[in-house]
């Protein structure tokens, strides 16, 4: 008997190497199905890259803009929590730390997790100074 899927991609299994999805997660209503479904389509070994403008840090919030109406922010230790549930082998959250001119690397697995941070010159014409800029970026590669 087929399990029927909230989410189903209209693709084979294990069909891509790498998936992206930039600044559209917040928009997923049920982001744990979602995460198995990418999954169940990315090959051994594939790559799941998630980026946004935002890491979900209580200490901001992004201006209104009338396009976060349900949007869920979510913080780089809830996706490692997410991703590592959903099955993924390995999740790295690259942190964009701009007023600190920091990288903070974030690798974890089931076993642990280990954390690096790495001097950064985010001199790419982005005024770390202004209310609507998010203190911090976040990429996440999650790894099948």
């Amino acid at each position: 008997k087929t399990k029927t899927r909230i989410y189903s991609l209209q693709v084979e299994d294990e069909q891509f190497d790498k998936i992206t999805a930039f600044s559209t997660v917040f928009f997923w209503p049920d982001i744990i199905n979602a995460f198995l479904e990418v999954k169940r389509v990315l090959k051994t070994g594939g790559k799941f890259f998630i980026v946004q403008g935002i890491n979900g840090t209580d200490n901001y919030q992004p201006p209104d803009n009338g396009n976060d109406e349900g949007a869920v922010f979510y913080n780089d230790t809830e996706f490692r929590d997410l991703l590592l549930d959903a099955g993924y082998s390995s999740v790295k959250c690259v942190i964009r730390k701009i007023r600190e001119n920091k990288k903070l690397i974030k690798t974890s697995t089931l076993e642990g997790c280990t954390e690096e941070l790495v001097d950064e010159d985010y001199t790419d014409n982005i005024d770390p100074n202004k209310e609507d800029i998010s203190p911090e970026w976040l990429c996440v590669i999650a790894e099948k």
